[in-house]
């Protein structure tokens, strides 16, 4: 049997799992899915549901002005990484040639909610986790092929199985943002050895990759939170802080400061929270992600498609749209971060 053919079948587990994770989601709540969320909730249901009547609506809090907000409990559907926050991702984990070699179905958007995180819309066709799976395929590929020492810690020559497990628990961390749990270690560490197996060290390497770029735990912004469920309710952990930051700021994974912060438990502090948001906003990545929010807001990346007429705007032309894009996201950018 050729290792292609081999893995194919090893992976159909994991398009089923996609498929039905999200159906199962979609069908939990007639708005969106539910998981844990907020500052302290998990949940979409019960009281919790009555708190906030429209989980995608941050202004639909339940509460009164004189309310500490902080202590609002909000349940937050389950949010799959939008397309860029996909390729920031797959950027930051593997170097910038790795993120160019994909492409998603356009995401769904509207002049109501011109953003592309909202969960009820975030739906995941079998035409969209084929996709996954083809990027997935030719990112693993690619990184084992042209940089495999960039991924690896250890020299499988001094024990292939031990740097395996290593390999595992490293990448893993990275690509699932917390650390690789006993049940996932022995799933990939199966699929490596069906690779090495099949070929060689460098396959099983290759299969793993393929596997955890396709895994709820990496496509998806789980949040397990830190303490058992109370009526509905859990707090965030330290590892779901620090995702939230990240990609609430940045666009993209945690960096190895975050990580390490996370870590040591310290993103349950307010004081450490401030401290790392203040820190992430002075990062490139900062910039461009307010740009991106406001781009988005105002409906300037689709200005092109806007219906005008074109007696009464001659001149209007695609070189016109990219101008009043590009001097929007100059003006955001001078007056948040030169202002």
């Amino acid at each position: 049997m050729k290792p292609e053919r081999a893995f194919s079948k090893l992976y159909l587990p994991f398009a089923g799992l996609l498929l039905l994770t999200n159906a199962l989601y979609m069908a939990s709540c007639s708005n969106a899915p539910s998981r844990p969320a907020n500052l302290s909730s998990r949940s979409g249901s019960g009281e919790l549901g009555k708190e906030n009547k429209d989980k995608d609506n941050p202004e639909d809090l339940g509460g009164s002005e004189s309310q500490d907000l902080s202590q609002i409990k909000v349940a937050a559907p389950l949010r799959k990484l939008t397309n860029t926050e996909y390729t920031n991702t797959i950027k930051d984990l593997f170097g910038e040639s790795a993120s160019l070699n994909h492409t998603f179905i356009k995401e769904s958007s509207s002049s109501i909610f011109p953003f592309p995180n909202r969960a009820s819309e975030q739906t995941v066709p079998a035409l969209l986790a084929n996709q996954y799976l083809t990027a997935a395929e030719k990112i693993a590929e690619t990184v084992v092929k042209t940089n495999l020492t960039s991924i690896l810690s250890c020299s499988p020559a001094k024990g292939e199985k031990e740097c395996a497990k290593t390999f595992i628990k490293e990448m893993g961390a990275k690509a699932f943002r917390r650390p690789v749990s006993d049940e996932q270690m022995t799933l990939l560490f199966s699929i490596w050895s069906a690779g090495r197996k099949a070929a060689d060290f460098n396959k099983g390497v290759e299969w793993v990759l393929t596997a955890m770029l396709q895994m709820p735990e990496f496509l998806y912004h789980l949040e397990s939170g830190s303490e058992p469920v109370v009526a509905g309710v859990t707090k965030l952990d330290s590892y779901d802080m620090a995702s939230r930051l990240s990609y609430f700021i940045l666009g993209t994974m945690p960096d190895a400061a975050l990580m390490a912060a996370a870590k040591e438990g310290k993103l349950t502090q307010a004081s450490e929270v401030e401290a790392q948001a203040e820190r992430l906003l002075k990062l490139p990545q900062a910039k461009a992600m307010v740009e991106r929010f406001h781009i988005q807001w105002m409906g300037m990346d689709s200005i092109e498609t806007l219906d005008r007429d074109a007696t009464a705007f001659p001149g209007f032309s695609p070189q016109v749209a990219n101008a009043m894009r590009e001097e929007v996201r100059a003006f955001v950018g001078d007056v948040v971060f030169e202002g």
